[in-house]
């Protein structure tokens, strides 16, 4: 059981029972892990099949998945009111489970896995006001598929929107230009696609901007890129649906601009010190500030998403090696750590909270298949 106790600052509390939720992209069987949490305590993992196979973007010099962040994207499972959404990307399937508030940890599939419409799913969103779900698809078949759900049922909203990244494979192959997450904004007016460049040529990645009139979601994206910025990676929205803090491994991160006209503009980059590689972002509504998380060292960079300013860059705990896919709850930041474990850090009061082990814990998969970190009640 995680431990028990009075909250403390940065600690929500009362409401619905509260659980964490990653993904198990594993080609042999994939699967949602759910962990209890409380007060910033994590424990318990329940193991809950996908009804799908995971799969991997391959190493660039051999023919086997990369050995961490398999699908190289933010935003696998995905969380909206009582539904819990997982992608697998081997078998090209969404798999959609209802949550009981009561018992979150323990989701039930919703019929079957529904055809993703494309190849490799990597990254999903839901949106609450939009009753829809998107996925984006990775592969060669790239592109991004809707439902709305209606009675519990996914119907496909529209065509797949086509991406045209006529360069990718299924799989794909690691720093070709592999998508890396989709997002609705806030008030549901944009639905976001980013994308990473190309190393090798240098070319910058394209961010894929749907507006979304009506409520209902343009089958034509705007595609905009940003010279400085060569490897989009994951985004966080703030308050403000539209501005964006977005990663990019090689330098750190950017507050970008979503503009009425929905082309994008970037206001502020930020090179983070020491940093290896800036992959994940996330938002805190406590402190109101964003967060750049490092793929290679055990550090978080701070930036106000008002005026942009990077405001530190700071340390989380040696124990987590590092901080992989990530979900922030008042001024707590879970994450999926370089080691088989689950952190959390008070980002607010700079301290460590907990590091859950789970090399040994019963239906864990190794650590290679972590991908994700999605939290019911959504945040």
């Amino acid at each position: 059981m995680p431990a028990l106790g009075l909250p403390q600052a940065g600690y929500p509390s009362g409401g619905d029972k509260q659980a964490l939720y990653f993904l198990q992209n594993n080609p042999s069987g994939a699967s949602v892990i759910a962990l209890e949490l409380e007060n910033g305590q994590a424990g318990n993992p329940i193991r809950t099949s996908t009804q799908g196979i995971g799969s991997g973007v391959m190493n660039l010099t051999s023919n086997e998945a990369v050995d961490v962040d398999t699908l190289n994207s933010q935003g696998a499972v995905a969380v909206g009111g009582d539904y819990l959404f997982a992608v697998n990307s081997g078998s090209n399937t969404l798999a959609m489970f209802k949550i009981d508030s009561s018992d979150p940890t323990h989701p039930q599939m919703m019929g079957q896995p529904i055809d993703s419409q494309g190849d490799f799913p990597v990254s999903v969103t839901y949106s609450d006001k939009l009753g829809t779900v998107c996925v984006v698809n990775g592969g060669a078949r790239n592109n991004v598929a809707c439902w709305k759900i209606n009675n519990g049922q996914l119907c496909q909203n529209g065509d797949p929107r086509p991406l045209n990244l006529g360069y990718l494979n299924t799989p794909p192959v690691q720093n070709s230009g592999t998508v890396s997450q989709i997002q609705f904004s806030p008030d549901a007016q944009h639905l976001v696609v980013s994308v990473k460049g190309l190393m090798a040529a240098g070319t910058p990645g394209p961010v894929f901007i749907f507006p979304v009139l009506n409520d209902e979601i343009a089958q034509e994206p705007v595609r905009s890129t940003i010279a400085d910025i060569l490897m989009p990676f994951g985004f966080a929205f703030g308050s403000d649906s539209d501005r964006i803090l977005l990663s990019d491994p090689t330098f750190g991160g950017s507050i970008v601009t979503i503009d009425p006209s929905t082309s994008m503009t970037s206001e502020l980059q930020h090179t983070m010190s020491n940093l290896t590689a800036a992959c994940w972002a996330a938002y805190s509504s406590t402190t109101k500030n964003g967060y750049l998380i490092d793929a290679g060292a055990p550090q978080m960079g701070e930036v106000d998403m008002t005026t942009g300013a990077l405001l530190d860059v700071f340390q989380t705990d040696p124990a987590f090696v590092a901080a992989f896919d990530a979900i922030i709850d008042g001024s707590i930041s879970y994450f999926l750590a370089r080691a088989p474990s689950v952190g959390s850090f008070d980002v607010g009061q700079r301290s460590l909270v907990q590091n859950l082990d789970l090399a040994n814990a019963s239906g864990v998969d190794d650590r290679q298949w972590w991908s994700g970190l999605a939290m019911y009640p959504s945040k």
